[in-house]
């Protein structure tokens, strides 16, 4: 059966599972850098993640991807990988059987405590190919928002000497790299059966080689986990209280807001999209408020304390 896209038609071509001539495609909402079809044959049910052009400058390597994709498969994290088509560019990964969830349900103490679980069998993945550093990743970002014209937040340059003193912080006190999502947005994760269930985590375009603390930051940052839950996320990782790494992973959690709303500023400028406007709004928001709060210079000394 035919679908109205045509890019989808090319890469279905291509795979020889997705080629029959009664395969069903349905959208799936959602994806800021994909268009994502799930494709239905008599071979299987499969996601096909179809690239947009304009993500080279949010520095998307599909090469990387790819690679780390068929990685976290193996540990059974990551859906399995089928194909890759590069012309059109696209990733065909099975279907995943579940539930997307929402940051409101990680309120629930056994979805954090699955949450732990699943990010310990990613971080002990095989290497990936190549590495992720925030702090990297911001700096490039603002040089290219300043060399476009691209809109800043809102007095992003207030909080540079502060965001310097975290970025100097966190490096110094990283003790190791592991194999990292980096991206873990709520619509990123897929629940197999319920609160507890496997946690599956899909989309690993920012996914690369990190300081396992980034992840548990950016996991607090994007399901907006409460301090109780973020402590919990924290102790199960490590299997045990880790007052030092909880605040590592708090700054983190602020690093993560001050890079990725630069990579909204970049998506502003190049898409005008008033819904990722929206969400970078919001985004630095919070920034600013943790930014401004008394408990920064507390979270500063107790990521530099020896935990016990």
């Amino acid at each position: 059966m035919k679908t109205m896209d045509p890019e989808l038609e090319l890469i279905c071509d291509q795979v020889p599972k997705l080629s029959s001539a009664d395969r069903r495609a349905v959208p799936i909402a959602g994806g800021m850098t994909n268009r994502n079809y799930r494709v239905n044959t008599t071979s299987g049910d499969y996601v096909v993640r179809i690239s947009v052009r304009e993500t080279g400058e949010l520095g998307i390597d599909r090469d990387n991807e790819h690679h780390n994709s068929v990685l976290a498969a193996k540990v059974g994290v990551g859906a399995p990988v089928l194909a890759r088509v590069e012309n059109p560019e696209a990733l065909v990964v099975g279907f995943l059987e579940g539930v997307t969830l929402a940051p409101q349900a990680f309120k629930d103490p056994r979805r954090v405590s699955a949450l732990a679980g699943a990010l310990r069998r990613l971080h002990g993945a095989s290497r990936f190919a190549r590495d992720f550093d925030m702090v990297q990743v911001q700096n490039r970002y603002h040089q290219i928002v300043m060399k476009n014209g691209y809109p800043l937040p809102a007095e992003y340059a207030r909080y540079a000497d502060r965001a310097k003193r975290m970025c100097d912080l966190l490096t110094r006190t990283r003790e190791r790299t592991v194999p990292c999502h980096n991206d873990l947005m709520p619509g990123n994760f897929i629940e197999s059966d319920g609160p507890g269930s496997h946690l599956w985590i899909v989309d690993y375009e920012y996914s690369g080689n990190n300081d396992p603390c980034y992840d548990l930051g950016d996991a607090i940052n994007e399901l907006e986990l409460d301090q109780g839950s973020a402590e919990q996320l924290v102790s199960e990782y490590h299997g045990g209280p880790r007052p030092t790494e909880l605040a590592r992973a708090r700054l983190w959690s602020l690093m993560s807001k001050y890079g990725w709303s630069l990579w909204g500023s970049i998506r502003i400028g190049t898409t005008g999209d008033p819904e990722i406007r929206e969400w970078a709004e919001a985004l630095w928001s919070r920034a600013v408020a943790e930014f401004e709060s008394p408990e920064f210079e507390q979270l500063m000394d107790r990521a530099q304390a020896a935990d016990l």
